[in-house]
């Protein structure tokens, strides 16, 4: 027979708040507003244009990995939800669904 699961809800939780963090500081990073004061360093010459490109690619790529971090902590939100069902919750789905044992009122 398998092993029952268990979690622990509240530390999935805390995760989810830490992960949401992360994100959240990932995503206000600003790249491309000193890559720019950089460029600035360069009037006239391609390496401006190329800073401003690195920056705009680089921030691009941050954001891409803050949205990652999102989508991991949505899918643990979720996933804590589901396992914190009681079996009160359980036995009220299955009323839903009016589901009786066969040769039981």
């Amino acid at each position: 027979m398998a092993e029952k699961l268990t979690a622990d809800i509240p530390q999935i939780r805390a995760l989810v708040a830490t992960v949401d963090d992360v994100s959240k500081q990932i995503d206000a990073l600003d790249v491309r507003t000193h890559v720019a004061a950089l460029a600035n360093a360069f009037p006239g010459s391609g390496i401006s244009a190329a800073c401003a490109q690195v920056g705009e690619f680089t921030e691009g790529a941050w954001l891409r990995v803050a949205q990652r971090f999102h989508g991991i902590s949505t899918a643990m939100t979720d996933c804590a939800n589901k396992i914190d069902a009681t079996d009160e919750d359980f036995k009220k789905a299955l009323d839903t669904m009016r589901f009786k044992a066969l040769g039981v009122n």
